[in-house]
């Protein structure tokens, strides 16, 4: 999910941190991207401490989302996932966009680990990936859209105060900050 939805959490940051060399994009050539293809893949049942193990020797340190930290165990409460992408801030929207945006690809990863309703696919050739000059808003629409319909994202409204009191507007900066992000693609 990360893979394809990663010009829309860089872009909601309103920079290009995804040039710099401490949140580098994902490439779905790397070899990490393949093991993640194969894993997901295996039937419900079937993916073991073995492909575990693989995800998290492939994996990167300075990248949208740091999967090395797994390495501290399975099902030990160090071993932790590190999203890079949000860029600081001290503006109350975009941290709760970029909080928001984490918690629902977390729940939605966790709800399609073996089916694939609301999956997201391999493939990078949808068409909001196709134009670079506005990969960001058409990313970052296609991820609200999923953000707005699927339970996952909807019941975040419901759970905390804080996403309650400021739905729109968190979202409403997102799009500024993806139309701000389109425009230094050069």
């Amino acid at each position: 999910m990360v893979l394809n939805f990663q010009d829309g959490l860089y872009a909601q940051t309103g920079t290009r941190r995804d040039r710099n060399n401490y949140c580098r994009r994902h490439s779905a050539s790397e070899s990490l991207m393949g093991i993640a293809k194969s894993v997901s893949e295996k039937p419900k049942g079937s993916k073991n401490n073995v492909d575990y193990n693989r995800l998290y020797e492939y994996a990167e340190r300075y990248r949208c989302v740091n999967l090395r930290n797994l390495s501290r165990g399975m099902n030990a409460p160090a071993a932790t996932l590190e999203f890079r992408f949000p860029a600081g801030t001290l503006n109350k929207d975009k941290i709760l966009m970029h909080l928001a945006s984490i918690i629902f690809l977390c729940r939605l990863a966790w709800k399609t680990r073996h089916t694939k309703a609301d999956s997201v696919g391999w493939s990078l050739d949808k068409g909001y990936h196709k134009t670079p000059s506005k990969a960001g808003v058409n990313t970052f629409k296609v991820l609200l859209r999923k953000f707005n319909s699927a339970r996952q994202g909807r019941y975040l409204k419901y759970e905390s105060q804080a996403f309650a009191d400021h739905w729109e507007s968190m979202q409403e900066m997102g799009l500024r900050m993806a139309q701000q992000y389109d425009r230094k693609v050069n």
